[in-house]
């Protein structure tokens, strides 16, 4: 089965480079514009759409979504990943930053210590949701919208390798379920 998976759009706090993670903020204006440009490109063909509960994601599924008459699940497992004492702070500010920004791009993280997430427990729930709605969805196309630390994940356990740049803003990937599950 093969679902897209949209980054959110742009908010304040990825303005100011700081983290977000289990923070719950809205869109910018920006972010707005970036969902609605993104939209376009969305295939009409997409009769299901999944969100992480955080406010940026839904908002931007709303707009992302095909068909107004489609309903947006949101699931738990597709919230970005929990930072802990981390969230909120800009990413040059935190302590071994430079370590941090690392192990977060080459998802080898542990937040445990912050009181976030360790890489296990999230490679365990994002695997866990595509479980779920790959046979029930079959050879259905799927919206997904979540977060770039979602979507580092999903790569990884597609690809057997990480995103070397930054996931940008309603950017969307396409990814093919069975490989994930492989």
């Amino acid at each position: 089965m093969r679902i897209y998976v949209a980054r959110h759009g742009l908010t304040e706090m990825n303005k100011l480079r700081v983290a977000n993670a289990e923070i719950d903020e809205p869109l910018a204006p920006e972010g707005i514009e970036q969902a609605k440009d993104a939209a376009k490109s969305i295939p009409k063909t997409i009769r299901h759409v999944y969100s992480s509960p955080q406010k940026r994601a839904v908002q931007t599924a709303k707009i992302l979504k095909p068909d107004d008459s489609i309903t947006i699940t949101e699931i738990p497992d597709l919230a970005e990943i929990k930072m802990g004492t981390l969230s909120g702070i800009a990413w040059q500010d935190m302590p071994n930053s430079q370590e941090i920004d690392r192990q977060r791009r080459s998802v080898q993280f542990d937040y445990r210590e912050h009181g976030g997430e360790a890489r296990e427990d999230v490679l365990e729930r994002v695997k866990r949701f595509i479980e779920s709605i790959h046979d029930k969805h079959n050879d259905d196309e799927v919206l997904i919208v979540t977060h770039g630390g979602i979507i580092r994940v999903l790569n990884l356990l597609e690809n057997q390798e990480v995103i070397s740049g930054t996931v940008g803003n309603v950017s969307v990937t396409v990814f093919d379920t069975k490989k994930i599950l492989e």
